[in-house]
């Protein structure tokens, strides 16, 4: 893999922030246990909270208080090990996708790709979609607290459904970029890469 597959990109950017959104939101794991200890010389029964947050947990809160209802200050930790391999792993998938969709400048000044800008630039293109994901998933929350009723909290709701939405349409949205990419290749009649000579400097 050559090296300007894995520099950033405005859409490969765009691609890692949801993608790791996705991950730190998509899974909530709450339990409850019970902790004994000592209070004014007798022994008192205290309920410890704790939900974690991604898939592995990269959030954790914690309270502890006499009920499930009365719980005190909640304590954070953050899984910087996750976080940290997490995004390193989200790079290496988004931003070769995000370099081969843009395209990118070659050491020889030509540019590799389509040029879009404005709203045909394919960032432009997935963030409205995520911002479509997100309207749509706030009119389908609308409905369904209204219809139903549900003690789910309004947030979490829209939350939910807007994620529904987007694992189906965000990945729909960059195959279709990618055919496109190959259909630009094939009108050009591109084949591979071209040879890139080590001793000339890269081009901003």
């Amino acid at each position: 893999m050559k090296r300007h597959f894995i520099r950033p990109s405005l859409l490969g950017m765009l691609l890692l922030v949801s993608l790791f959104v996705t991950q730190v939101t998509c899974m909530r794991v709450s339990s409850e246990m019970a902790v004994h200890g000592p209070d004014g010389g007798a022994e008192m029964t205290w309920t410890e909270a704790e939900r974690s947050y991604g898939l592995p947990p990269v959030l954790t809160f914690t309270s502890r208080g006499p009920t499930s209802e009365e719980q005190g200050p909640e304590s954070m930790r953050i899984e910087w090990a996750i976080v940290a391999l997490s995004l390193l792993v989200w790079w290496c998938i988004t931003m070769p996708i995000g370099r081969w969709i843009t395209g990118y400048v070659r050491r020889d000044g030509e540019y590799a790709g389509p040029q879009h800008r404005g709203w045909r630039h394919p960032a432009a293109i997935v963030g409205c979609v995520l911002v479509g994901c997100l309207i749509v998933g706030l009119i389908c929350a609308v409905v369904y607290k209204r219809t139903l009723g549900a003690p789910v909290p309004f947030g979490e709701m829209v939350h939910g459904f807007m994620m529904i939405f987007m694992i189906f349409a965000v990945p729909i949205t960059l195959i279709v970029m990618i055919v496109r990419r190959w259909m630009h290749r094939s009108r050009v009649q591109q084949r591979g890469f071209a040879v890139e000579n080590v001793g000339t400097p890269v081009q901003a």
